[in-house]
């Protein structure tokens, strides 16, 4: 059964929340656009199968194990649901400087965690640092996002740039090839640079 965006960022949430015991997560690879409450969501934002979420600490290697089992890849939870969780180490994401202070935060709703009743929270990236930190990496999907991001005209151009320029913890060479790609991708969506 496959799930809308939202839907699936909270099924995700209460999901890992059951695991950790923990009620606020940050959500980070192409699921955290829902956090902007777009209309509509570009192909690959939708062909996404994981929900990529940052737990509030480090996980030990056999708690990782044992919760990916349980709603990791190919787990019940992902047959069940047509997508799974995918827990992320807090040293693994490469986003800007200060991308906390850009942060948007929604709250999910109340559920029973551990036999007491909890607020959980969501918490989402600003979408030019959510790009920036996906083009650092570089990956083709990465690539694919940016391009539906400008698309749709969701992004400026000198905050983006500015966004990658602040990814310190990207080598310099990851950092320019990015900027290289936002060059490309504002050339081919002529009036789209500048709207946010």
């Amino acid at each position: 059964m496959e799930e809308s965006g939202e839907r699936r960022i909270r099924l995700a949430l209460i999901a890992a929340a059951k695991q950790l015991g923990e009620t606020t997560f940050v959500v980070i690879g192409s699921q955290a656009f829902y956090g902007g409450k777009h209309r509509l969501s570009p192909g690959s934002v939708v062909e996404s199968a994981d929900v990529d979420i940052l737990p509030p600490g480090r996980i030990s290697l056999e708690e990782f194990t044992r919760i990916h089992g349980e709603i990791g890849s190919e787990s019940e939870f992902h047959e069940e649901h047509g997508f799974y969780v995918d827990l992320v180490q807090p040293d693994t994401p490469k986003l800007p400087e200060g991308w906390q202070e850009r942060t948007t935060t929604v709250e999910l709703g109340n559920e029973l965690i551990r036999g007491e009743r909890r607020t959980i929270y969501a918490t989402f990236p600003d979408l030019h640092d959510l790009t920036a930190a996906k083009l650092v990496i570089g990956r083709e999907n990465d690539h694919r996002f940016l391009a539906d991001m400008v698309a749709a005209g969701l992004l400026d151009e000198n905050r983006l740039r500015a966004s990658i320029t602040s990814t310190l913890r990207a080598s310099e060479g990851a950092r320019g090839a990015a900027l290289n790609r936002v060059t490309a991708a504002f050339a081919r969506a002529p009036g789209r640079a500048g709207e946010s």
